[in-house]
């Protein structure tokens, strides 16, 4: 696909060029099982939408090096099959050693959100992941189901859709069978080659289909997660809660890995409040509160510079040994309290 056919599909007003619907591809006069296989195809041209971009190393005006060759196009997981993505290569006028592709971070960064809102997918070096599956993995990953169960469910959708194809398309060269028409009946002799097998699921050169493994969600989300992250305590920072109440996990330190045999870590504080929104979650050396001191001050300060009602009543199952603790760095807890 040329550059001037890639931007004939903005012409149409979308960015997506999808393959003929398998029932149609299967009402043609012969039937060729490849053509089922060709899968969705997204097209990635901003600057067609959009003039001020530039070289994301030195802020240079850029021209078009040509569509990327290697590879061509990069596949990207999907809830139920894989689609390729397909965008231009850019270099710096200012220095040609500044080559680019269209998705690069630096480039992105540059669009308006509403044109960032329509890229579907989350890049990996070689490879890349839908956001509807990121989405669906987020809220797996937190009601349960890990990335050895998501890998599994997803290999079964991916198969399943696969399966549908197949069934498909002997089921139309069964009809054929059955239904002969006027040039089929012409046709009938010995010299007629029977009709071709279904590409097989992992055959690269026609269906190329692709399941990701359970280490390559894990490593997906955790990056995502790790960009995240400082927006997350943002808004953590931002909670307020009157009452509160804590607990010590145990259980994620197994799960973590150990140093020489021995974990870094001994427990994992988290504090709610009354709407049970997490206010301050801290991996732990001890179950001593003194250990969580700066925490604490940080969250007192937060509590004072955003105007927030202080806290007045906290729970906890150690009343006896984190009185002291919580009376020094919480005050308000003593407030109109009558012994």
């Amino acid at each position: 696909m040329r550059e001037g056919e890639m931007s004939d599909q903005f012409l149409k007003k979308n960015f997506w060029i999808y393959p003929t619907s398998a029932y149609f591809v299967l009402q043609e006069s012969t039937i060729n099982p490849n053509s089922l296989c060709i899968p969705r195809v997204f097209i990635w041209i901003p600057h067609k939408l959009q003039s001020n971009l530039n070289c994301p190393y030195c802020k240079s005006d850029i021209e078009v090096k040509g569509h990327c060759n290697n590879p061509r196009a990069r596949r990207v997981v999907d809830l139920f099959d894989s689609f390729y993505l397909m965008t231009m290569r850019y270099v710096c006028k200012g220095s040609k050693k500044h080559f680019f592709n269209g998705y690069h971070d630096g480039f992105m960064k540059q669009i308006n959100l509403d044109l960032q809102a329509e890229f579907p997918a989350v890049l990996t070096h070689k490879s890349g992941v839908s956001k509807s599956m990121i989405k669906l993995m987020r809220s797996a990953f937190q009601h349960g189901i890990g990335p050895h169960r998501m890998s599994k469910i997803l290999r079964i959708m991916h198969i399943e859709i696969y399966d549908e194809l197949q069934l498909q398309y002997y089921i139309a060269l069964d009809n054929r069978r059955a239904n002969p028409n006027l040039l089929s009946f012409f046709s009938n002799n010995s010299n007629v080659r029977p009709p071709a097998e279904f590409p097989k699921y992992d055959d690269r050169s026609t269906y190329n289909g692709f399941s990701p493994s359970a280490n390559y969600l894990s490593y997906v989300y955790s990056c995502i997660i790790s960009k995240l992250s400082p927006l997350i305590d943002q808004l953590i920072s931002m909670l307020d809660g009157i009452i509160l109440k804590d607990d010590h996990s145990f259980k994620i330190i197994d799960h973590m890995a150990k140093i020489n045999g021995v974990s870094t870590f001994s427990c994992l504080y988290t504090m709610l409040n009354e709407y049970e929104e997490i206010r301050l979650m801290v991996l732990s050396h001890s179950k001593k509160m003194e250990n969580l001191a700066s925490q604490f001050n940080e969250m007192m300060n937060t509590y004072h510079k955003l105007g927030m009602p202080s806290p007045e009543l906290f729970y906890t199952d150690n009343v006896v040994g984190d009185q002291v603790f919580l009376k020094e760095i919480i005050p308000s807890l003593c407030k109109d309290v009558k012994r």
